[in-house]
Parts: C-alpha cells; sequence; structure tokens
C-alpha cells in the first residue's frame, strides 16, 4: 500500500492545533516552535503507525506552475477606476464584477465593497469626468505625456500595496491566521520544511519535490504511476475527490481542520466525484481563490457561485444550489463529462472555464509538470535518520500512548473495508523498524 501526504495540510494543522480549544502542550516546552515540533512528530508517529504503508510519500509543494498562470491570466483582464473626486477611492473591475476600494476618511482605513447592480450603474464608470481608467493596470497615454513623472501602472502608485491585497491571487491571503501567533508565517514555513525532511527519514518515508508542482500534481502522478496498487491519499484538499474516479483502489483520508471540516474518509462514488469535479469546474473554489465561470446562453451572461456541499451527506448542497442545478442541467443534457465539457468550451466568456479547467483538473497539467513529478518519485529515496522521536521532545511514554490510539483507528479502518492491512510483507519489509520500541 502507497500513503501519500500533503504535508503542508499537515503543518498548517498541527500549527494551528495550538490555539485549539482544550489544547494542553507537553510540560517544559514553552515556545511555538517547540510545541509546534512536539505536534508535527506526533502525527508522523501516529500516521506511520496507523496505515504502515509499504511506500510512504511526503509530497513538498515547490514553486509551482498554477501562480504565474493564474497571474498571467488576470494581469490583462484586472481594470482600475480612480475616482477624480473623491481622494484614495478606487474600483477594480474583473470576473464580471466591480470591487469599490477606498480610504474612510474618519478611521483612515480601508474598506472593501462588491458593486451590485443598481450600484454599478450609479458609479458611471464610463463618465472620464468622474474617473481615470487604467486598462489592465495601465496609466492612459494622456496623463503620461501632461505628467512624464507620474507612475505608469498602477502597481507602481502608493496604493498599491493596498490595492494589491483585493487583486485575484491564487492561493492568496494564507499568512493571514498568523497574526495570532509570535512566529511568523515565514519562520513557520522554514521551520516546518526543516523538520519535514528529519521526521520523513525518521518514519522511513520519501520525501518528493518536483520542479514546477503542486501535492495535487504528484498525487495525481502516483495513482497514474500505480493503477493496481491500493493508494491512500491524505489532504484536506477537495481536489483529491476527483482521483476516487481515477484509481480502482484510491481512498482519501481527509484528516480535518476543524468543526466545519471534520477529519473523515471521503465516502463518495466515482459518479458522485466527477459531478463534484464539475461543480468545481463551474462555481470555483473560494479557499484557493479561484473564481465561478461565466456562460452565456440565450443571449444571457451569468457568473457562477462556489458550490460547497454537506459534510455527512456529500450529495446535499450546503451553499451555490443555483450552481449545482445548473450542473446537474449540463449533465442531464449532455449525457456525461465530455459532452458537458463541449458545451462550456462553446459558451464559456473570456476563458473562464479554460482557466479552471487548467487550476483544478488534475489531468490538465501541462506534460512537463507531469514528467519532472515522475523523475521525482522514480528517483525518490528514503534517508537515514539524523536524530531520534526524542529529539522533537516525542519521548517513549507519548509514543505508546500515540500507538495505541493509532492502531484502534487501523483496526476501525480495516473493519470498514479502507484499506487491506497486508502491509510490510515480507519481501517489502524495511532495513529498519520504523515502528521503534512504541510497538
Amino acid at each position: 500500500m502507497i500513503f501519500i501526504d500533503d504535508v503542508s495540510g499537515r503543518w498548517y494543522r498541527d500549527w494551528m492545533k495550538m490555539k485549539s480549544p482544550g489544547f494542553e502542550p507537553p510540560e517544559n516546552l514553552d515556545t511555538e516552535l517547540e510545541i509546534f515540533a512536539y505536534n508535527l512528530a506526533s502525527s508522523f508517529f501516529r500516521d506511520l503507525t496507523r496505515f504502515q504503508p509499504d511506500r510512504f510519500i511526503v509530497a513538498l509543494d515547490s514553486k509551482e506552475w498554477r501562480t504565474p498562470f493564474f497571474n498571467n491570466y488576470y494581469l490583462p483582464r484586472v481594470n482600475f477606476w480612480k475616482s477624480k473626486s473623491e481622494k484614495s477611492s478606487w474600483v477594480l473591475g474583473f470576473n464580471n464584477s466591480f470591487q469599490v476600494v477606498k480610504k474612510d476618511s474618519r478611521t483612515d482605513s480601508w474598506k472593501k465593497k462588491k458593486a451590485n447592480k443598481t450600484e454599478e450603474k450609479e458609479l458611471d464608470l464610463d463618465n472620464p469626468d468622474k474617473w481615470v481608467f487604467f486598462k489592465a493596470g495601465k496609466t492612459p497615454d494622456e496623463i503620461i505625456k501632461a505628467y512624464p513623472d507620474t507612475f505608469k501602472s498602477v502597481r507602481d502608485c502608493p496604493e498599491w500595496e493596498v490595492l494589491k491585497d483585493y487583486v485575484p491571487a491564487y492561493k492568496g491571503n494564507r499568512d493571514k491566521d498568523f497574526s495570532l501567533f509570535e512566529t511568523s508565517y515565514e519562520d513557520f514555513k522554514e521551520l516546518a520544511r526543516n523538520a519535514t525532511f528529519h521526521l520523513a527519514a525518521l518514519a522511513g518515508a520519501e520525501v518528493v519535490e518536483a520542479g514546477w508542482a503542486e501535492f495535487d500534481d504528484i498525487a495525481a502522478t502516483v495513482v497514474e504511476m500505480n493503477p493496481a496498487e491500493e493508494i491512500i491519499i491524505s489532504s484536506t484538499d477537495q481536489d483529491m475527490d476527483q482521483l476516487k474516479a481515477a484509481g480502482l483502489f484510491v481512498n482519501i483520508w481527509n484528516s480535518g481542520t476543524g468543526h466545519d471540516n471534520p477529519a473523515r474518509w471521503v465516502d463518495m462514488s466515482a459518479k458522485l466525484s466527477e459531478f463534484h469535479l464539475l461543480c468545481k469546474l463551474v462555481g470555483g473554489d473560494g479557499s484557493d481563490g479561484i473564481h465561478g465561470i461565466t456562460t452565456k446562453e440565450d443571449g444571457k451572461e451569468k457568473t457562477w457561485g462556489v458550490v460547497s456541499w454537506e459534510v455527512a451527506d456529500k450529495s446535499k448542497v450546503k451553499k451555490g444550489k443555483l450552481t449545482e442545478k445548473f450542473c446537474r442541467r449540463l449533465m442531464e443534457e449532455n449525457g456525461n463529462l465530455k459532452g458537458v465539457h463541449r458545451w462550456l468550451m462553446e459558451h464559456q466568456i473570456d476563458e473562464t472555464y479554460s482557466r479552471n479547467l487548467a487550476l483544478m483538473h488534475l489531468s490538465a497539467a501541462p506534460l512537463q509538470i507531469r514528467e519532472n513529478c515522475k523523475r521525482a518519485l522514480k528517483q525518490a529515496i528514503e534517508r537515514p535518520p539524523k536524530h531520534e522521536w526524542d529529539n522533537f521532545f516525542l519521548g517513549e511514554k507519548a509514543r505508546r500512548k500515540i500507538a495505541n490510539e493509532a492502531l484502534k483507528m487501523r483496526a476501525e479502518d480495516m473493519a470498514g473495508g479502507w484499506y487491506s492491512g497486508k502491509s510490510f510483507p515480507e519481501e517489502k519489509k524495511p532495513a529498519r523498524d520504523r515502528l521503534g520500541s512504541a510497538l
């Protein structure tokens, strides 16, 4: 059995655990970095004991290809209007909508509001007496001629540091929760990455990092390369759900992020996973900053919203019922995803469907990215550990407690039929005892 771990999700979960209600750190651990090291080691050890894979793959995101793709899509499509009468007042236009961004003169704080249809008309953005129009962010030629020293693009203006937070960004604002901590987001990422290499060695895992690839790309490649292998994917990313339809023996353990997204096995048929994928392609993904597509039908344009599902029943819509209803109609009228794909390609506005297809359908990754993943997976090796579990504050007593809990979970998993439990056959047994003295 192959176990592939979305380690960036593990980092975030084990860090945020410090602020979870009722969490009590071990005695003598005072700093955030010490507590995180303990939490991360504990979760690695728990999964190793619970799943006992023949191959344990820890997938690291590299500088991935989706961010520049996303930026290149939006760069010529985000327009700006600067008010001529009101200081520090802007409008940003993208995705068939308009965002009003202005500074409150009483509090000096910036605020954003999406304009409704009535407010759009009241803005009167076509009126040159009210607004300076920056098409794709570029300063109008007549202004540059009159004022040669002025900024040539909105991205060079003094207010860009504020405006950039309102421009579409792939996986933007992921560091906002770190205001709760003494440690910066950058220091957290550096520590987590360094610790991962040492803990992977302790767990007998292979760290896989491929050029311009994310976890999504590596996981999809693992499934593609091992069609007959039992595979468990550990991730909170719902993009992984589509892989339930890509492999016969793929199961997904959603390790959870809290009350609204509890830890659970993804119990979903291949047919339902395909429908969920369609709803994401049409409605977008709010957590990744991917907006819904715009379609034109019978002369009318419509921009679709995000669909979310009830945790207990993945066939029931929690949010985005209009989008889900639209997708259901498309499936009924076109027969399958292939037919729906043709319809959406013909009816999309401004390549919004093509954009979402590239960003979220895992088979749409560029060929070079998939080749990078295959190469990295073939070259991955287990490395001898340089540290012990105790170096991460996980002593023998703690390991015994975690092991007992993990083995109970393993028994429940196998009783539920999530995996065979036939790991570590004699001919594949690792050179060292991965589970150590705890078992």
